[in-house]
């Protein structure tokens, strides 16, 4: 069975008990209880809160009978389960929200929708659909906030003005940006022609150093990158490489530039037509 009438009764009585608890409810909304009696009520009990009015059953005999409403309140002895009801709450609701989109792909994958739209769809509602599965572990309070940053301040004291990410390889980016952290994400803009997939080629070999880096090439092939990699690497003109035509200095460095391509944890995709969802 994909919804549970009795259990959002217990946990809209829970919140009746102790209605401090909504905001830790974020990942609930009114449209996750199945009953819309019960859809009503949490609503207004959202309402009623952030109006900063006293969420309590005279407030809200406007969407239910107060009998109803006193009622909820005595299903529960205790607000104790107050987020593990709402846990499973929300998981009924996507597991009725899935059984849609799947219903709904069933259609249209019979229509003459292309592959890559159509994956794309799916994804992006599944992803829609079990967003904010449960309470996030990502709100961190003020306390922890203010100490995070002293300490950050503290290891720039400490590194003497020393770069803290990891280096693009090219100086003068580096002092603008610190170097590459992991939570940074870097845009390349420029006019056609200006040396952006140069620049993107040059971050994944300097990346590849230490790490490991992925590069999705959309315009040239993964042979063309390659010898842009290996010209980089090696020094030797691209054209030189393309044509074959080097001298025995320039065949000495690009063979040592080839060994040390192929020992980096580095990869190409060549494929066209990616976009954010593929």
């Amino acid at each position: 069975m994909l919804y549970n009438h009795d259990l959002e009764a217990s946990l809209l009585g829970s919140l009746l008990l102790s209605p401090e608890l909504l905001p830790q409810l974020g990942f609930v909304s009114p449209a996750d209880f199945h009953l819309p009696d019960h859809e009503r009520i949490y609503a207004k009990m959202l309402q009623l809160h952030a109006e900063q009015v006293p969420v309590e059953a005279l407030n809200l005999k406007s969407e239910a009978a107060i009998s109803y409403l006193v009622e909820l309140q005595g299903l529960v002895a205790t607000s104790a389960n107050t987020v593990p009801y709402a846990k499973q709450v929300r998981a009924l609701s996507v597991r009725r929200k899935l059984g849609e989109i799947a219903g709904e792909l069933g259609h249209r994958v019979a229509g003459e929708e292309s592959l890559q739209d159509l994956v794309g769809w799916a994804e992006r509602s599944i992803l829609s659909a079990t967003a904010t599965m449960g309470p996030t572990d990502g709100a961190v309070s003020a306390a922890a906030l203010a100490m995070a940053a002293y300490q950050q301040a503290e290891r720039f004291a400490e590194s003497g003005g020393a770069m803290l990410g990891r280096s693009t390889g090219l100086r003068s980016l580096d002092e603008v940006t610190d170097g590459l952290t992991d939570t940074d994400l870097v845009v390349i803009a420029a006019r056609p022609g200006m040396g952006k997939s140069a620049l993107a080629s040059q971050l994944a070999l300097k990346a590849a150093e230490e790490g490991s880096a992925l590069l999705f090439s959309l315009e040239m092939s993964k042979e063309q990158m390659a010898i842009r990699m290996l010209s980089q690497r090696s020094g030797v003109h691209g054209n030189s490489i393309a044509r074959g035509k080097m001298t025995p200095d320039e065949w000495q460095r690009l063979a040592r530039a080839s060994g040390w391509l192929s020992e980096r944890r580095l990869w190409v995709d060549e494929n066209g037509g990616h976009s954010i969802d593929s």
